[in-house]
């Protein structure tokens, strides 16, 4: 039998171990777990995306989107604002519209996510295509990046503002703009809600969209309970008596924490007497009794029930800036001729209470001089008790000296700067000398 040799260990070598597996470092990932794309090959996917869904279905591609996303791809960034408007018609009688669906199925396609503003203008927006922009703000990505909605006369019914606004509270959006759209008083009941609730959105703007008299109860619950700081209602049909309703839970809810917060005070303050003199009557007991005594009276306070003066009210609503402007506020209106004084009551209880209020549009509404008179009062009210000013703009059909008065009061004059003269060089030249 041969001999078998033992392999020799070469010196200087270590031991060799188990080969290990070098491969690829791991990418970046993004909620749904997906590679997350470097933003200029994002922008190029979805150019190229929506330009090929405008040749299949024969529509308009928007020239500025087209132009924006080619110059983001080249620098190696991303589109965050989209605004989708007609394209320019030229002489051509046949050019093919703009369509919102293209762009939003190259959205969906791509899954673009950097998406931060959409601003649709004059294009329409069909129920089909409320419900796929709806489907699409439901993602995690666009709930965690989308801010700003804007759809100005795109046709919207009342099915589409329920789509679009049924996501809304899973999202981070603080402004929505659906001014131009004829839903009526159905669609704002709508909107009001499915956004009721809502500690996110803090601009709404529902200009010219058919609103009676009927939305300004709606509206105000809706104000009361949720973050809204910037509401628009220009050319609508609210007239006084929407109005009034529409500002009258403001009103009551200030008032009542006014007076809530005063007893609460006045309540504190009692506590704190009585806790003052038991606290001396207990420094003459003795130690034992004191136990005693002590003991007893938290026995008792299980069984007490908690004073409703002690619970700290509920936060206020923190409308800051209302625009009624052109909303048929005169004496034609359901009220008759004293609706515009009623309303204006009640607009001056509310600057007479409210801290948190910066701004009211009352242009365009025949007010009349007794409301305007009214609307003074409070402004000097307001000023007396040092409360911070307001930015208010009435009609200019009322008496001179009303109009002047309010329109100084109402930080409508803002006092020019006047320009300092610099020192140095210009300081010792004189007049140029007329020539003879």
């Amino acid at each position: 039998m041969p001999v078998l040799k033992k392999k020799s260990k070469i010196k200087g070598k270590g031991k060799r171990g188990k080969k290990t597996k070098r491969g690829k470092k791991k990418a970046k990932t993004s909620l749904l777990g997906k590679r997350v794309r470097p933003p200029g090959e994002a922008s190029r996917q979805l150019l190229k995306s929506y330009t090929t869904l405008c040749k299949e279905k024969g529509s308009t591609a928007i020239p500025k989107i087209v132009h924006e996303l080619r110059e983001k791809t080249e620098a190696d960034q991303a589109v965050t604002k989209f605004i989708l408007e007609p394209a320019i018609r030229f002489s051509k009688s046949d050019f093919p519209p703009v369509q919102f669906c293209d762009w939003l199925q190259a959205v969906q396609t791509v899954a673009y996510e950097h998406v931060k503003e959409i601003c649709v203008w004059g294009i329409a927006v069909t129920d089909m295509d409320a419900t796929n922009l709806s489907l699409c703000m439901e993602t995690p990505v666009a709930q965690q990046n989308l801010k700003f909605l804007t759809l100005l006369d795109v046709g919207l019914t009342n099915y589409g503002v329920h789509r679009v606004t049924r996501c809304l509270h899973l999202g981070k959006v603080t402004s929505l703009l659906l001014s131009h759209n004829r839903f009526g008083d159905e669609g704002c009941q709508t909107l009001c809600n499915n956004l009721r609730g809502n500690t996110k959105l803090q601009r709404l703007s529902l200009d010219f969209c058919g609103l009676t008299p009927l939305s300004g109860s709606v509206l105000g619950q809706f104000i009361v309970n949720c973050a809204i700081q910037e509401l628009s209602l220009i050319g609508n049909l609210l007239q006084c008596d929407g109005v009034i309703q529409l500002i009258n839970p403001l009103v009551e809810f200030y008032e009542s924490h006014q007076a809530h917060e005063s007893m609460r005070k006045q309540r504190l303050e009692e506590v704190r007497t009585q806790q003052e003199l038991r606290e001396q009557e207990l420094a003459t007991m003795g130690r034992l009794q004191a136990k005693m005594a002590v003991a007893a009276e938290e026995a008792n306070h299980e069984h007490h029930e908690i004073d409703p003066l002690l619970i700290p009210f509920p936060p206020l609503p923190p409308l800051k800036c209302l625009n009624i402007e052109d909303n048929g506020m005169d004496m034609h209106g359901k009220g008759g001729k004293f609706a515009p004084v009623v309303c204006a009551r009640l607009i001056r209880r509310w600057l007479e209470v409210s801290s948190q209020l910066t701004e009211i549009k009352l242009t365009g509404n025949l007010i009349g001089n007794v409301a305007g008179r009214e609307i003074l009062t409070a402004l000097e009210a307001r000023k007396e008790a040092g409360l911070p000013s307001v930015k208010m703009t009435v009609t200019h059909c009322l008496e001179g000296d009303i109009f002047r008065k309010i329109f100084k009061l109402g930080v409508g004059a803002k006092k020019k700067k006047k320009l300092k003269k610099k020192k140095g060089k210009g300081k010792g030249k004189g007049k140029k000398k007329k020539k003879k």
